[in-house]
């Protein structure tokens, strides 16, 4: 009898998600948790996401947009691009397996920072797909070192900038000089999931290189600024043939309903990403402040998060913290065996974390 299953599948690593909090909080009997793990907009979705969806829900009888034709309009017109030039996705997880799925031939291999988004990781494995992975330096991506990796089976670079889980950049002129080192017949893709929160000046805006490189795909979420990560939304941008390929593979329904409209909504209240981004910046000064005082390292961010230094074992801290009612994420399946990626809360919610500290 054959194999039941591929052989990569043997020794692939599962991602382990978090626990529901309704489910945390009838585990140890406790109620009030608060989740600082996902990286996920405290302020929740705009008021007119939830007012479209509202409106919307009498006719989910009805399958999707199968092209998600009106949020492709509405994207493009806001980035004043093509429709041509973008494919809108089940989340930007999708669009990672599809481009993988879509570009990798057997034998050429995928190249990813080591402390970057797991995913890009885990979908080339899948896949069955050669996966290199480049050391950071300096708890940055080593650009450098990535440009220095990269052989004639090199098929396909990505980049998280900002980088999750540590949340920090490289800059313009970095990105600039890789770019230059890097063969054509590469695609290298560009993740900008929390690109609203920067404020650095040397960020380098991934739309200003759509047109510098025929391989380039931009790959942006509804997740993070937008809150609407439970409605799985995200949409890449690159080259219309390039995109053309990509799209053959895609599910017919792959982008719900209920997220394209609410997606469509969103993009009409910068008022609420704008709030969002604000909060999000004074609550972070304000969190590095009190770590400061309480003796604990982190990595400046330029994301919706900070990467904590607890000084000790990061399960330990992670068992405490929980039992007073707050999730935070520990990165020891990083190596990173002392610290957690804390979300950015509301000022109520940091309240509760920087009362919890002491005690662990």
């Amino acid at each position: 009898m054959g194999e039941l299953v591929n052989e990569q599948y043997k020794d692939l690593i599962v991602y382990v998600p978090g626990k529901p909090v309704s489910e945390t909080e009838r585990e140890l009997g406790i109620s009030g948790c608060i989740k600082l793990a996902s990286n996920e907009n405290p302020l929740g979705p705009s008021p007119k996401a939830l007012a479209a969806v509202a409106d919307y829900m009498r006719q989910g009888h009805e399958y999707p947009d199968g092209g998600a034709f009106y949020l492709k309009q509405r994207i493009a017109a806001f980035h004043d691009i093509s429709s041509e030039n973008l494919i809108t996705t089940n989340g930007t997880n999708e669009l990672i397996e599809m481009l993988i799925r879509t570009t990798m031939l057997a034998d050429e291999n995928m190249i990813y920072g080591g402390y970057s988004f797991i995913i890009y990781k885990l979908c080339a494995m899948a896949a069955n797909r050669q996966v290199r992975t480049v050391p950071f330096k300096d708890m940055r991506i080593d650009l450098e070192a990535m440009a220095a990796a990269v052989d004639d089976k090199t098929k396909l670079i990505f980049l998280d900038n900002p980088n999750n889980p540590c949340g920090t950049y490289f800059t313009k002129d970095e990105f600039d000089r890789f770019l230059a080192a890097i063969p054509d017949d590469v695609v290298v893709v560009y993740d900008e999931a929390y690109c609203h929160y920067v404020d650095a000046d040397d960020y380098p805006k991934g739309f200003d290189y759509l047109n510098q490189r025929e391989r380039f795909v931009l790959m942006r979420t509804f997740s993070k600024a937008y809150g609407l990560a439970g409605f799985r939304i995200g949409y890449g941008v690159g080259n219309k043939a390039l995109i053309g390929y990509v799209n053959k593979g895609r599910q017919p329904f792959n982008c719900n309903s209920i997220g394209q409209v609410a997606a469509l909504a969103a993009l009409d209240d910068q008022e609420h990403v704008d709030n969002s981004v604000r909060m999000n910046k004074s609550e972070m000064l304000r969190l590095m402040s009190a770590y400061d005082a309480l003796g604990l390292g982190y990595q400046p961010s330029q994301t919706n998060f900070l990467l904590v230094d607890f000084k000790k074992d990061v399960m330990e801290v992670y068992d405490k913290l929980l039992r007073q009612g707050v999730i935070v994420r520990p990165m020891a399946g990083y190596g990173l065996k002392t610290s957690a990626r804390v979300s950015i809360g509301t000022p109520e919610e940091n309240d509760k974390l920087l009362n919890a500290i002491p005690n662990i």
